[in-house]
């Protein structure tokens, strides 16, 4: 028997519902790069983009969330994945164990 969809994966939602906003995706993004990059990112202006493509193969892909931002004379999108899990992987460049 399937969860009903309210209560199917809560912890995307919440994920999503959050950090979707992008005065507080720019808050966590501040506090995750590098200050010499951060300092160049023009935060105002981050923009929440459509995160659903097609790879090479002509495979849909879906990111978690994925935002642009003026970065000096260009544009950077920034991708935010957030896994639970629950041990340490040295394949993430953050990790935060309970």
């Amino acid at each position: 028997m399937s969860e009903p969809e309210h209560l199917s994966n809560p912890h995307d939602k919440f994920f999503r519902w959050t950090f979707g906003k992008p005065p507080l995706a720019a808050s966590f993004f501040q506090g995750c790069l590098p200050r010499v990059l951060s300092e160049r990112i023009q935060w105002e202006d981050l923009a929440l983009q459509p995160s659903n493509f097609l790879d090479e193969h002509l495979k849909g892909k879906a990111a978690d969330l994925l935002f642009s931002v003026p970065l000096e004379q260009d544009t950077a999108f920034l991708h935010c994945l957030f896994e639970h899990q629950s041990t340490p992987s040295d394949q993430c460049h953050a990790t935060h164990p309970r």
